[in-house]
């Protein structure tokens, strides 16, 4: 999917208010910029981590933004480093 099959109109709703998203992207390619499955950005979508809206039962619209705001605070894995 690119940004012109997704149009750059594409609005959600946010706690009740309609909100535009300016840079859409879609599952794919917030997967890719993750470096994750297309299955996590789907899970991350249902639990609120993403802004997003569901366009169809398998087309979902992401706020690019959004996507760049978790990849900078997104919770770290692992070990924590030795002091």
């Amino acid at each position: 999917m690119n940004r012109s099959d997704i149009g750059y109109n594409s609005a959600m709703i946010v706690m009740g208010q309609e909100q535009k998203i300016t840079d859409p992207i879609g599952v794919e390619e917030a997967a890719k910029i993750l470096n994750c499955s297309t299955t996590h950005v789907t899970r991350l979508l249902r639990d609120g981590h993403l802004v997003g809206r569901k366009m169809s039962a398998r087309v979902w619209v992401i706020s690019l933004e959004s996507v760049r705001h978790y990849f900078r605070n997104r919770p770290r894995v692992g070990r924590p480093p030795l002091a």
